[in-house]
C-alpha cells in the first residue's frame, strides 16, 4: 500500500516508492529505493524534500500514515468543513476612516498619472 509520509518519519528498512519532488540538478536521480542507513535518510533531508510516498508492501509500515486513495477524502471533508463554518467577521471601519483611505489612494493615483501625463506630454511636443 502506498503512503505519504513526512521525511522526519524515514528510518531504514521503509521502502521509499516516490520522492514526491522534481529531481534536477545535482540530485541523482533516484526512482525507488530502499532506506537501509541513518546516512541515506540525511542525504534525503539535505536535498530539501519534505515528504514521500512508501511502499508498505516492500518495506516496514508507518502507523498513523494516511494512505494515497485515503488523502483525497480527508482533503474534501476538511474543505467542506472550512466552507460550512461561520465566516470570520472583518475588523469594521468608520465609514470617515474608509472615505479617508478611498481619497488617499486616489490622490497617490492621480499623482502618478500626473507624471506620466506630463512625460508624455513632453515627448509629443518637445
Amino acid at each position: 500500500m502506498i503512503r505519504k509520509i513526512h521525511v522526519d518519519q524515514l528510518r531504514p528498512g521503509i521502502f521509499i516508492h516516490d520522492f514526491n519532488c522534481k529531481m534536477t540538478g545535482e540530485n541523482v536521480l533516484i526512482n525507488q529505493t530502499l532506506i537501509k542507513t541513518d546516512k541515506a535518510i540525511e542525504i534525503i533531508r539535505s536535498w530539501g524534500i519534505k515528504e514521500v510516498f512508501i511502499d508498505t508492501a516492500r518495506g516496514v509500515d508507518i502507523a498513523h500514515t494516511k494512505t494515497v486513495r485515503e488523502m483525497p477524502r480527508s482533503t474534501a471533508k476538511a474543505l467542506h468543513k472550512m466552507a460550512v463554518a461561520q465566516p470570520s467577521v472583518s475588523p469594521k471601519i468608520p465609514l470617515r476612516m474608509e472615505n479617508c483611505l478611498r481619497l488617499a489612494t486616489l490622490m497617490i493615483l492621480l499623482k502618478k498619472w500626473r507624471s506620466r501625463l506630463a512625460a508624455i506630454t513632453m515627448h509629443l511636443y518637445c
